[in-house]
């Protein structure tokens, strides 16, 4: 539940993304553009809880908040910069694999709970709209994570905003309204350390490849998570 107390701290939890705004538009205005729309969307008063809203009102956040790294992403494969190479292949994918088993580990995840199904019914029936809604943002995220917060930073930017990316990156994930207080502690340091982790493989291999995999990986689990309670919210329509 959003209360007014939580939203002036999402408003100063989202002064770092602004800031980096600011600092970006003299290398970029139109990746710059892109985090301010994105400021604008995390904080609008979206009414909470979330679970009450039509699938219209639900969807249409869903699709506001991709929106803004689906510009940064076409504006930079639009430029011509596609940060994929087929060097190394092998090393790539098997680096993703291993970062993304240790993205798990670090997460704290009980897979076991995971797969068993245990959490997915603790965490109980949704709609089947938002919950596709969901699996929508879930899939699509890690590509235009990676492309807006690893790889247009560096290359429109400097790498002082590259690392300053991580952090708003990682701040982002506390903006929504309704969703999570920041706490500083594992979840916090682990996206923290993986978000580093992510963009050093980019900078030392030129290709976001390992990244993107390993970010798949460890979104694989919720992504699951969402499709049993697709499940069970079914099972239960028509049971009724």
């Amino acid at each position: 539940m959003s209360t007014p107390s939580s939203d002036i701290k999402r408003g100063l939890l989202c002064v770092p993304q602004l800031l980096f705004a600011l600092a970006l538009a003299p290398y970029s205005p139109v990746l710059s553009l892109c985090f301010f729309i994105d400021a604008v969307v995390v904080l609008a008063p979206w009414r909470v809880p979330r679970f009450s809203r039509s699938a219209a009102s639900y969807w249409a956040e869903t699709l506001l908040t991709v929106l803004p790294m689906a510009l940064a992403m076409a504006y930079t494969i639009i430029r011509g910069d596609v940060p994929f190479t087929t060097d190394y292949l092998a090393v790539q994918i098997l680096a993703g694999f291993a970062l993304g088993a240790a993205g798990l580990h670090l997460s704290g995840l009980p897979l076991k709970s995971v797969f068993n199904g245990d959490i997915a019914e603790l965490m109980g029936q949704d709609t089947r709209s938002h919950i596709k809604a969901r699996a929508f943002q879930t899939s699509v995220a890690p590509l235009l994570e990676e492309y807006t917060y690893r790889v247009a930073p560096f290359i429109y930017g400097t790498i002082a905003l590259s690392a300053a990316a991580q952090i708003v990156f990682v701040l982002r994930h506390y903006l929504l309204r309704g969703g999570n207080e920041l706490k500083l502690g594992r979840p916090f340091y682990t996206r923290l350390s993986l978000s580093v982790i992510y963009l050093l493989s980019y900078l030392l291999t030129g290709s976001i490849l390992t990244a993107v995999l390993a970010h798949y990986i460890h979104n694989a689990p919720t992504l699951y998570i969402e499709y049993q309670r697709y499940i069970i919210s079914g099972e239960n329509d028509n049971a009724k």
